[in-house]
């Protein structure tokens, strides 16, 4: 499915796939050892040099990408500086959850959990970076949903929504959006776990949108 997104988004690029078996918690623990993430770069030029692709590979541009539980392992990547410097792009698919700072009934973003999105996030509204965030209205049990935290950042950088009508593919309709310079977030909506795995579904139209400005 991931390659089929990236061809459809039009982006040229080198894709490396990370999927592993379990909740956020097993991207947590594999991206907590700095060396994880490293490998994974060196192993992708090591790879390209085997494939002739050019005699001295080098990552130009990198952009990471998360679904759902995989929030786990960007957020353990951002906490260090040098990672957080070294990627150019992010985009989440409905993929940022956090706890609440004083237990389920506060309602209140836990802010330790969204630093380092916090930070990249001034990042991209400065122009610096890229981060596009899409959420549907799907609320999980006990813990922030997508939509809160997207409304967590937008708070953090005192920007607003627009609401919208728009319908990006069969049933997958956008229904608010915020921009400033390389920060995005598209609310979309549906509260069930099909409308969740859209984001998945529709990738590409996110990637596309890291290209095309819009």
């Amino acid at each position: 499915m991931c390659e089929r997104e990236l061809k459809r988004s039009g982006v040229e690029a080198v894709l490396v796939n990370v999927t592993l078996n379990g909740l956020s918690g097993v991207y947590t623990e594999k991206f907590r050892q700095p060396e994880t993430f490293l490998t994974l770069l060196r192993e992708t030029t090591d790879r390209l040099r085997e494939l002739r692709v050019a005699d001295e590979p080098k990552i130009e541009r990198l952009t990471v990408t998360s679904f759902s539980a995989g929030f786990g392992g960007v957020r353990e990547l951002l906490k260090s500086d040098d990672f957080s410097r070294r990627i150019d792009t992010l985009v989440m698919a409905d993929s940022i959850y956090a706890g609440y700072a004083a237990g389920a009934a506060s309602k209140q973003v836990e802010p330790k959990h969204m630093e380092g999105f916090v930070r990249f996030a001034r990042d991209a509204a400065d122009g610096k970076k890229t981060l596009v965030i899409s959420h549907c209205q799907l609320q999980p049990d006990g813990y922030a949903s997508t939509a809160e935290t997207a409304d967590y950042l937008l708070s953090e950088l005192s920007l607003n929504r627009e609401a919208v009508d728009e319908v990006w593919a069969d049933e997958w309709r956008c229904t608010s959006r915020c921009r400033r310079k390389g920060f995005r977030v598209f609310g979309f909506a549906g509260e069930t776990g099909r409308d969740h795995m859209r984001h998945l579904q529709n990738l590409g139209r996110l990637l596309r949108r890291t290209a095309s400005g819009d």
